[in-house]
């Protein structure tokens, strides 16, 4: 199992861990946490990082299973801030130190495949690869899972460091505890990866059932941190998901069931996403260092400890559980967050292939160097690349946001249905109390009982009616839109307008109805004030470049459908960057009612994609008879397509 003891382990130690480089690692870590601090969001991110920051603010509680660690944390690091100005970065900060702070652990385990190496060199590789966006794309914003990766890995390090000492076995099932308190997956997976391991350890007597008995303890240690959930089921005046103040609304709460509509899918559909995803992976560098990484680890890990196959089995977990969404792409942000600590693990199997080889001196050390240059060019050139990063300008959820909320007349109901709206209004109107007057009714929560108590106490004029009733949450909305009638509804895009009622007009950000029509040349407001963050962030900001074509495709599709053609192709030129753009004749209205341009793309990614801009603009040039110019958009639109690694052709009917 291992080979004997490295004398560094009898050594001084950090964070419970052997470290040779001390000085060197902690110089790496500050060197990583550098660029994240420059290059991290300051403000509001799109998805779950809005409703992770209004909870954590608040001290209420977000979606399943909760996640108490991380509202906890920042709860306590938010709570003595004088105002609200530094919340936020605080919070982003939260998410910049843990990844930062991987570089220790990893650095740990590293130094386990080369013990007489160079000492700086582990560190200076292992910092330099965690710039690669797989670690940076949760690191840079509000988010549980740089929090989990730490957990994950120091707890990796811990039982490799067990698993030699024969104790340390509390501190080990602790460091899982608390992960999983964190993010379950992220916990199980760590867990499975080292199984192999801590089994054939069992069988060798070289772990004992007073070892097992400590990891346990630690484990359920940390797991205590989930009595917060139940604990704060009964505040009042925060946002509490579920409101799970009695057993069986705990029940449903933990059992995730709210998310039960993205699972599912068939064993076809497993394989096809492992492969998209392979592809991908592929073309941004990542399969290439973590094959590496994986070599490494099973040549040289003899003395690794948890297992010279742990970061291939994390990495292997990790990617079926990612394809077994129903709703799959991987540009999903959140996916980072779940291959983070396996791809780390092999990052460090690279850092100690590197210093293994510069140690033998002579050509193998030639051969180290190339071998660093090319893992590391491929890390820092992966999208977005570390010098065009420009998530730290992005300020596109609460320019969304503050539109609606700023725009929307008194006492209006707004409802959206997509996260990338749902959150950002949240915050606002929660944390920074704006706009109290205005209702935003999530239609995706629509179902959910404790929704409503929440929306009711949070506006407390509001009309009743009828809760239970006939039909599902599109009737529940109905009869709520009716009591409310003399609110003037807002829609988020022509779906649900024509679902809940029938929009007369574009507002200045979302569909209105006729009493709440703009006068003169309001409905240009979201195009003036989209089309400059466009190119501030270029590509630089991910999930961000993705709801700028999501929102800009539902407002042309919105004014297309109103006869509104030189509204719609200002909408999509708004989502799309100069630099994409082919050059455009002009489009005047069309006369009369306008056909809904139907669009089809094969995988179309659920989050939104520049190239629907570029091959609507191309449809609606071809429906005007400019053939040429359609032709040139529809070829630039292919190719942004293809950039995305999806390997299909753009589809338009």
């Amino acid at each position: 199992m291992s080979a004997e003891p490295d004398p560094a382990a009898r050594g001084p130690r950090t964070f419970g861990l052997p470290l040779r480089a001390r000085r060197e690692a902690w110089g790496a870590t500050l060197g990583v946490l550098a660029v994240y601090v420059a290059t991290m969001s300051r403000d509001l991110a799109f998805y779950d990082s809005a409703e992770l920051a209004m909870v954590a603010v608040q001290g209420g509680l977000g979606h399943p299973i909760g996640q108490p660690l991380h509202t906890l944390l920042g709860w306590l690091l938010t709570s003595a801030l004088p105002g609200s100005g530094m919340v936020l970065w605080v919070l982003n900060l939260l998410s910049a130190v843990p990844t930062a702070l991987m570089v220790l652990p990893l650095v740990s385990l590293a130094e386990r495949l080369a013990p007489a190496a160079p000492r700086w060199i582990a560190p200076v590789v292992v910092g330099a690869l965690l710039l690669h966006p797989v670690f940076w794309e949760n690191g840079s914003r509000v988010e549980v899972y740089a929090l989990a990766g730490l957990l994950a890995v120091w707890a990796a390090a811990r039982m490799a460091d067990a698993l030699e000492r024969g104790r340390g076995w509390l501190g080990a099932g602790l460091a899982l505890g608390l992960c999983a308190a964190t993010n379950p997956y992220t916990a199980i997976i760590a867990a499975l990866s080292a199984g192999p391991a801590l089994l054939w350890a069992l069988l060798r007597r070289r772990w004992t059932l007073v070892g097992v008995a400590l990891a346990v303890l630690g484990g359920l240690t940390g797991l205590l941190v989930y009595v917060y959930v139940p604990l704060v089921a009964g505040r009042d005046g925060v946002f509490v998901w579920g409101q799970p103040i009695d057993a069986e609304a705990l029940r449903f709460y933990f059992s995730g069931a709210d998310f039960g509509h993205n699972r599912g899918a068939t064993g076809g559909m497993v394989l096809g996403h492992a492969w998209w995803w392979v592809r991908v992976a592929t073309a941004e560098g990542l399969v290439p260092v973590a094959l590496v990484g994986a070599a490494a680890q099973l040549a040289l890990g003899r003395t690794l400890g948890i297992g010279r196959a742990y970061g291939l089995i994390g990495l292997t977990l990790t990617v079926l559980l990612l394809a077994s969404n129903a709703i799959f792409h991987p540009a999903i942000p959140d996916y980072a967050g779940y291959l983070a600590p396996p791809v780390g693990v092999l990052v460090a199997g690279v850092a100690g292939l590197v210093a293994h080889m510069a140690s033998r001196g002579g050509r193998s050390a030639v051969l180290a160097g190339a071998l660093a240059a090319v893992t590391v060019a491929a890390a820092w050139i992966a999208a977005p690349p570390v010098w065009a990063r420009t998530r730290h300008d992005d300020r596109l959820a609460r320019a969304l946001a503050e539109g609606v909320l700023d725009t929307a007349p008194p006492d209006a109901v707004v409802v959206v249905d997509s996260d990338h709206w749902v959150w950002p209004l949240f915050y606002l109107q929660a944390v920074e109390g704006r706009r109290p007057d205005v209702v935003v009714l999530a239609f995706g929560l629509a179902d959910s009982s404790w929704y409503w108590g929440w929306l009711y106490r949070l506006h407390g004029d509001l009309e009743p009616f009828a809760l239970r009733g006939p039909g599902g949450r599109l009737d529940r909305v109905r009869r709520f839109l009716a009591a409310n009638v003399g609110r003037p509804p807002l829609y988020e895009n022509l779906g649900l307008g024509g679902l809940l009622g029938r929009p007369g007009c574009m507002g200045p950000w979302l569909l209105a109805d006729a009493r709440a029509c703009p006068v003169g040349d309001a409905e240009r407001d979201a195009e003036a004030v989209l089309s400059p963050l466009t190119e501030t962030l270029a590509s630089g900001s991910p999930a961000s470049d993705a709801v700028l074509a999501r929102v800009t495709v539902d407002r042309a599709m919105s004014a297309w459908h109103l006869g509104q053609a030189r509204l719609a192709l200002a909408a999509l030129r708004a989502g799309i960057p100069d630099a994409l753009e082919p050059p455009a004749p002009e489009v005047v209205d069309l006369p009369g009612p306008a056909a809904w341009l139907q669009l089809a793309i094969r995988d179309a990614p659920p989050i939104g994609h520049v190239s629907e801009n570029l091959a609507l603009v191309s449809e609606i040039l071809r429906r005007r008879g400019q053939h040429e110019a359609a032709r040139a958009w529809a070829d630039a639109a292919a190719r942004a397509w293809s950039d995305s690694g999806a390997g299909e052709r753009l589809i338009t009917e």
